[in-house]
């Protein structure tokens, strides 16, 4: 759980200059310790003779306020639970996918009482009224012998050092002990020698704690304070190897942090993981021990795919800092408290989403009946079965403006009143070229055919469906030329687990398309090819196909492939020459292919299923319950957005449709 422990002199600063801010700052510091002003003092007492060494202390007292702990005896209070948690993992050799495993585990947290965890949750101390000034004095030594003396960074800037380096904590609610000190001298001199690519020699470091793992969402709740809690359990979430990863290279003098996605643009959840930031660069790595642990670049630029998870859409990326940043809502002294969303009473947050991917800002044109008490709108995306704001822009002349937003993404613009989140106008998408569609109910009615309440696709089905369709051939067939064909495409494993584009630049017309298989399985849900006129590009309807195809059941027949329907599909045993020949009743000028992979139906036999869509808030679409591969909402308005929730879950996606096919965001 966060505290944001905001003291009142937050509002004082808004009004001095750069010049005066500092000071400003230092004193209202050293007035806000109360009965800790004398270790304040005795720091920059200590320091007074040191330019830079005063500097830095400055800069870690001014940006103190806000930045707590909790209270050490309670690691203590909590050790008999942390000795049980070891003894079970030890016991199931610390599989966190053996189901016993996480049972056991479960049910250890449950057997304690809340209120076991609950004190341990509310028992904090503020930094600046309980630090004492030996502890901080040796922090200040460690990260300045540790900058001196790293061959990697020792010639970045002094303010990079006080950023990256210097800040005594990676997060708030640890407890202030020694370990730092633990792993200052456990690894000294690690980072002496550059001869090596800092990565690799990073890799190195993070390799001799590769036994701390994912806990794989048992005991979630279970609260870890300190590093030597964490080292003894070996258990946790990103969260928690994130500030482990933090603190041990920090204190080796490797600017790190934390950076994180408040909530995902096309799944559910948020994430957080480390970074180092070095020669104007941003490094981001995965906090667990991964085999390529710097896949993160091109991960989250917010236009490839990774071939075991699919694609990733970010639509901000915030990092953790150790100072604060006076902007936002919570600095607007006429913005009531409750109207400001969780994140953005957070001052040590700081916007880095240009390091990752391209960004656009947009403006949002407001209602006219918007309240003028309204100061902020916010833009959200949806996720776990809610809109989340991740990002505000000021209201000025009915206008707001958001900046370095990310691409390919829903959002809608919404005002927070009462912790309570108000659509201020229809949702959006951002596509790639950063251009604004809106989403809004029309006239026309469509039929909706479903398959699936989400985007994700398990990675055995997907790795086994994908394999089926990896080395196979797109041919077009020759005109008057007996057994000659053109490559048009060659199926590699890089397919996503939905839409796929294939463009093409031809200038044979060709009506025989053959997909030639190497494998004995074709499994596709639907491919569609688009014939460029002279004034446009159309898709090819009334196609036929053929081919010696024997469907794993009724509910895969060939046809769906053809069906303009992306959620039903064709799975069976190709014989003979492994061959489907699509017909498209005439020579055609091709200008690209589309082709979704077969993704089977996860709907659940006797579930009840909710179909909603937007128009001015969620509306119900019917609810059906399943009796098949498929459920089918009729007469449901067209051109706006869609979900499809299951009774007991929150797993439901967003999706628009168009032409049949479904776009998942």
């Amino acid at each position: 759980m966060k505290y944001y422990i905001f003291i009142p002199f937050f509002f004082h600063l808004l009004f001095f200059s750069c010049s005066s801010l500092s000071e400003k700052k230092l004193e209202e510091c050293i007035a806000n310790a109360g009965n800790n002003k004398p270790e304040i003092l005795t720091v920059l007492k200590h320091y007074k003779d040191s330019t830079l060494k005063l500097e830095a202390a400055r800069f870690l007292l001014e940006n103190m306020p806000g930045h707590y702990a909790i209270d050490s005896n309670l690691i203590n209070h909590l050790k008999p639970y942390y000795i049980k948690h070891r003894v079970i993992s030890e016991k199931y050799h610390w599989d966190v996918y053996n189901h016993q495993w996480i049972h056991s585990i479960d049910s250890l947290r449950d057997s304690y009482s809340s209120d076991f965890f609950h004190e341990s949750q509310h028992t904090v101390q503020a930094d600046i009224e309980n630090i004492k000034a030996n502890w901080l004095i040796k922090q200040i030594e460690l990260a300045f012998d540790a900058w001196q003396t790293n061959s990697y960074t020792q010639n970045i800037s002094f303010k990079e050092f006080c950023e990256y380096i210097l800040p005594y904590r990676t997060q708030d609610g640890l407890i202030l002990d020694n370990a730092r000190e633990v792993f200052f001298y456990r690894h000294r001199n690690f980072f002496n020698d550059s001869s090596i690519h800092f990565q690799e020699r990073i890799d190195s470091l993070l390799s001799k704690y590769q036994t701390i793992n994912h806990s794989n969402f048992a005991a979630i709740n279970t609260p870890i304070y300190s590093i030597s809690t964490l080292e003894l359990i070996k258990r946790g979430l990103c969260e928690h190897k994130c500030w482990f990863n933090a603190t041990l290279l920090t204190t080796m003098g490797i600017p790190t942090v934390i950076d994180f996605v408040p909530a995902w643009g096309n799944r559910n959840s948020r994430h957080s993981w480390n970074a180092i930031v070095l020669n104007g660069e941003t490094y981001p790595f995965e906090p667990f021990w991964d085999e390529d642990p710097w896949k993160y670049k091109n991960l989250y630029n917010n236009k490839t795919f990774d071939l075991k998870w699919g694609k990733f859409r970010l639509p901000k990326v915030y990092r953790h800092t150790y100072s604060y940043h006076l902007e936002g809502p919570a600095f607007d002294n006429e913005v009531n408290p409750s109207d400001i969303p969780s994140i953005f009473k957070n001052p040590n947050i700081i916007d880095v989403s240009s390091s990752y991917f391209e960004t656009v800002d947009i403006n949002i044109k407001l209602p006219h009946k918007t309240s003028e008490k309204v100061r902020y709108c916010y833009l959200c995306v949806y996720g776990n079965g809610n809109w989340q704001p991740i990002q505000w822009g000021k209201i000025q002349n009915k206008k707001a403006s958001f900046k370095s937003i990310g691409k390919d993404i829903v959002y809608l613009p919404a005002y927070f009143i009462n912790g309570k989140i108000i659509a201020a106008s229809n949702p959006f998408y951002l596509d790639g070229k950063g251009e604004m569609t809106t989403l809004k109910t029309e006239k026309e009615t469509i039929n909706l055919t479903l398959a699936t309440t989400n985007s994700i696709v398990d990675v055995a089905t997907r790795e086994k469906n994908i394999n089926y369709l990896s080395g196979t051939y797109l041919l077009g067939k020759i005109e008057n030329r007996p057994n000659q064909y053109d490559t048009l495409f060659h199926f590699s494993d890089t397919i996503d687990n939905w839409q796929n584009n294939i463009h093409l630049n031809i200038l044979q017309k060709y009506r025989y398309i053959h997909l030639l298989s190497d494998q004995d399985t074709l499994a596709l849900n639907e491919i569609i090819f688009y014939e460029k006129n002279k004034d446009s590009i159309q898709p090819i309807n009334n196609i036929h196909v053929s081919g010696s195809f024997h469907p794993i059941d009724s509910t895969n027949p060939i046809n769906y492939l053809i069906d303009n329907l992306s959620t039903t599909g064709s799975c069976g045993k190709l014989t003979k020459n492994k061959t489907i020949c699509f017909d498209l009743g005439k020579p055609c000028l091709l200008s690209s292919i589309q082709y979704y992979p077969y993704v089977p139906s996860t709907l659940k036999k006797d579930a009840k299923y909710e179909l909603f869509y937007w128009n001015n808030g969620w509306k119900s679409g019917g609810v059906q319950k399943c009796n098949g591969q498929y459920i089918t909402f009729k007469n449901i308005p067209q051109g706006t957005l869609y979900r499809l929730k299951e009774e007991s879950s929150k797993n439901e996606r967003i999706f628009t449709w168009e032409n049949g096919l479904i776009y998942w965001m």
